[in-house]
């Protein structure tokens, strides 16, 4: 028995193991990309984008303030081409403000917080890039 086990056992043995683990390799790997990498990367790239909007956000917003801090007395349909240029979360609530002061305010107030927003997201993002290796 020791013959045969050496002889004929041992290679078909060997055989069977190096096939399973040459073939089934990429299927697990496929199989862990899919059901942990992907998602995670899917889910940064959604927060990219979100920081990336928050972002573009603010700059809209600083150029609002500016616009109105350098044109202090526009006319109406001044004030309306500025408010057409802002993001449409944004142009809601411009629209229904006539004092340029008080739009100067608030949009310094959200360009702040759309920079926190946008920073936080970037923090995120680098959180799950970080899980995604481990």
């Amino acid at each position: 028995m020791s013959d045969f086990a050496k002889d004929w056992l041992a290679p078909i043995v060997t055989a069977v193991v190096t096939l399973s683990l040459r073939e089934g390799s990429p299927l697990l790997w496929k199989a862990y990309k899919n059901r942990y990498r992907e998602p995670k990367e899917a889910h940064r790239q959604v927060l990219l984008d979100q920081a990336s909007w928050y972002e573009d956000r603010a700059a809209k917003l600083a150029t609002f303030q500016v616009q109105l801090l350098y044109d202090e007395a526009p006319d109406r349909f001044k004030l309306a081409e500025y408010v057409a240029r802002l993001d449409p979360k944004d142009r809601e609530w411009a629209m229904k403000e006539t004092d340029v002061k008080r739009l100067r305010e608030w949009a310094a107030a959200k360009g702040a917080e759309c920079h926190d927003n946008a920073a936080e997201c970037s923090r995120w993002a680098d959180n799950v890039s970080m899980r995604t290796l481990f």
